[in-house]
């Protein structure tokens, strides 16, 4: 086998460009809270119950304010930059020694990977978007905000990110059985029954 490292299937590269792009909602809710930071009590609320009203507060800070909208938006993209990093260091070693069993194997899962990795960085997108929504609806009716809108947003949050793992799933097995067409396994076998027989 050919080794990816050089010619034609070298590591497939990181779309930098879209986990920027996954960057921008949380910072801009950062800003927004920034902006209304003297419109949130002190002690502020950081937790609601069931019927919406407070039941646990904090005093107020930069600190507690930004954490509650950047926490999950931003673990969101490391884990997934990380995944992204992860891709491209296997499709470098898909040709190499302890890759694929044969060439088509290889050139199935450099391809599998070459199309899994834009999507990854879509999902970051989309997921960031979805976090970020659901983080600022979470932390509080907020005055810029306005009256109910903190409940949408979570709900909000929520449909995206069951929306972006549904579209994720359904797009990367499509994709999956038109590269497993092209290159399908040595014996003839559907590439699941292959790979649930060889766990």
């Amino acid at each position: 086998m050919t080794d990816s490292g050089t010619g034609e299937y070298p590591p497939v590269r990181i779309p930098w460009l879209l986990y920027l792009l996954a960057v921008i909602p949380p910072l801009l809710a950062a800003v927004a809270l920034w902006v209304s930071y003297d419109d949130i009590p002190d002690p502020m609320p950081v937790h609601w119950g069931f019927t919406g009203e407070p039941d646990s507060w904090e005093p107020k800070s930069m600190g507690t304010v930004l954490a509650g909208v950047l926490l999950g938006p931003g673990i969101c993209v490391v884990v997934l930059l990380c995944s992204a990093g992860l891709v491209k260091l296997e499709s470098g070693n898909a040709f190499g020694p302890g890759g694929a069993g044969t060439t088509t194997d290889a050139l199935r899962s450099w391809h599998e990977l070459r199309v899994m990795q834009p999507l990854l960085g879509w999902y970051t997108v989309w997921l960031s978007l979805s976090l970020t929504a659901m983080m600022v609806g979470l932390n509080g009716p907020w005055t810029w905000l306005g009256g109910g809108v903190a409940g949408w947003l979570d709900a909000l949050g929520m449909v995206g990110i069951v929306a972006a793992t549904g579209w994720l799933l359904v797009v990367m097995g499509r994709r999956g059985d038109e590269i497993a067409a092209v290159y399908p396994p040595a014996d003839g076998r559907p590439l699941c029954q292959a790979v649930c027989e060889s766990l």
